[in-house]
């Protein structure tokens, strides 16, 4: 997977890179690492806003980008008392979590910086989700130091102990200490009330050290530490993973709305970009109930592929998409910061036949027409960059229907698309030209796409920045597209051998320690 998205990636818009201040936003404050003892304890302190304090430790976002970081008391005092105790290993844990570390601290240390001035980390954002890593890092090394302590390691024990008083007397001094802080103003997402959070970390550190005082490898006590994990980390998982009733992911009352033929056309969602605007109806909208609901119901961006919708112009939160789309999503924007409005060369050429905007307050659906997502060309007019399709579209001079491609303008000549078999990566057309035509396709546009027509190979031409054309000469032909990226089946073979190796290395004995047939013969 690595390998195809780094190679996606310079044909998306991270080809560009992002300015510093997106690229560092969303860095970790190093205090969060207190709560890889206490979970979620920033949202019972109280910030200088008198609201939670996890609102204000991040600058231009009132929540981490890692909601949670706590993987639970057992496995962070293993964690740590591996390190104390000399596990073997020890040295290279400690070098992959500082290197996790310093990444996800992002402008807390001039690591990420240098590292997006070599633009090595130019097209990377949000430097918190390296803690992931870190995180990964420690609870494979707290199972295997659980190893070593279910093996008899008493040294391990003895730290494991120590580090678990201490842990709960950090858990009685903030508790006492945090008696005169009041409570915050938006207390949404708090555990538990402050005594009660408290009492709870504290019971938690007593488990732990009677886990670690009486634990042996026997199964009463291998069942009595998952227990544990799962009884301590339950209420944890029920506040950070949402909850909602089976109806939530029934099909939206506005999707029947729209015709159920819904792979013929694209929607495109103008409240969504309305909603930018401050629109005097989102306003209203959104105070009809909880904004999850309401964005499922109103079928924002992103929502209505799951209903088999397919979406166009829709804004890249992600910042994934290949370049064709953004730059064609920024002709469009070009225009109507012109003529104020989405104009509609723009939809059509995306096969949008369904418009989604706000009418006194509630989400409601337009019909445009019928706008095919193959068709041939009406004319075929030469541009050499975006600016002179942008300059045509606000003069006037496109028209539903053209393409505008970097090949020679022609007369293309009246053309007819009889049948389409479309699939994933494969589209089957069958066409009949009275000539020379130019039959477009509102796909967008890769280096992997290729055509053939009657199973040769053909040239494709861009067509309207985003999508893709081929010249058809007179008759009845079949043209064919196909994706193929050739850097799946080389990839996917060599994970595929990477994990046969390791299931063979697993099969094989450690050094000096006797095979079962070797120990049945003895």
């Amino acid at each position: 997977q690595l390998v195809p998205g780094f190679d996606h990636a310079r044909d998306s818009i991270r080809s560009e890179g992002f300015h510093w201040q997106v690229a560092s936003n969303w860095s970790t404050p190093a205090a969060r690492f207190f709560e890889l003892l206490f979970p979620r304890v920033y949202r019972a302190f109280v910030g200088p806003d008198g609201n939670q304090a996890i609102r204000s430790m991040y600058p231009y976002r009132i929540d981490p980008f890692v909601s949670d970081i706590y993987i639970g008391g057992l496995a962070i005092i293993l964690a740590i008392a591996g390190i104390f105790a000399g596990v073997r290993g020890r040295a290279f844990v400690l070098t992959l979590f500082a290197g996790f570390t310093i990444l996800a601290l992002g402008d807390g240390t001039p690591v990420f910086r240098f590292l997006y001035e070599a633009k090595i980390f130019a097209s990377i954002r949000y430097p918190e989700k390296f803690l992931l890593g870190a995180l990964f890092v420690l609870i494979v090394w707290a199972a295997m130091v659980l190893d070593r302590l279910l093996a008899g390691d008493e040294k391990v024990r003895r730290i494991a102990m120590r580090l678990t008083i201490v842990w709960a007397a950090v858990a009685v001094i903030t508790w006492l200490i945090g008696t005169r802080i009041p409570s915050p103003t938006a207390p949404d997402h708090v555990p538990l009330p402050w005594v009660q959070y408290w009492l709870l970390n504290l019971a938690r550190a007593i488990a732990v050290w009677l886990l670690l005082k009486f634990v042996a490898p026997k199964k009463i006590w291998i069942a009595a530490l998952f227990a544990f994990v799962v009884v301590e980390l339950a209420w944890l998982h029920t506040s950070v993973a949402d909850r909602a009733p089976r109806s939530f992911f029934d099909e939206p009352e506005l999707a029947r709305n729209l015709p159920a033929h819904r792979d013929d056309y694209r929607i495109f969602h103008q409240a969504s970009w309305d909603e930018w605007e401050g629109m005097p109806d989102l306003n209203e909208f959104l105070r009809a109930g909880s904004p999850d609901k309401l964005f499922r119901d109103g079928m924002y961006p992103f929502r209505p592929a799951a209903f088999g919708f397919r979406g166009a112009l829709e804004d890249d939160l992600d910042q994934t998409a290949l370049m064709t789309s953004t730059l064609y999503l920024r002709a469009a924007q070009r225009v109507r910061q012109h003529t104020r409005s989405w104009h509609s060369f723009f939809l059509d050429s995306a096969n949008v036949e369904q418009i989604l905007e706000f009418v006194g307050g509630s989400m409601s659906v337009r019909a445009t027409g019928s706008h095919p997502r193959y068709y041939f060309a009406s004319r075929v007019i030469q541009i050499a960059s975006d600016d002179e399709l942008v300059q045509n579209v606000i003069s006037d001079n496109a028209l539903t229907g053209d393409a505008f491609t970097p090949i020679a303008s022609f007369t293309p000549a009246t053309a007819r698309v009889t049948h389409v078999e479309e699939h994933p990566s494969h589209v089957r057309i069958e066409v009949d030209a009275d000539g020379d035509a130019f039959l477009v396709a509102a796909i967008t546009a890769h280096r992997y796409w290729h055509a053939t027509l009657d199973g040769k190979a053909i040239d494709i031409a861009p067509a309207n920045i985003a999508f893709q054309g081929v010249r058809v000469p007179r008759g009845k032909h079949v043209v064919e597209w196909r994706y193929r990226n050739p850097l799946i089946m080389p990839s996917g073979l060599f994970s595929a051998a990477v994990v046969l190796l390791l299931i063979a290395m697993a099969a094989i004995p450690r050094r000096g320690t006797p095979s079962p047939s070797t120990t049945k013969a003895r």
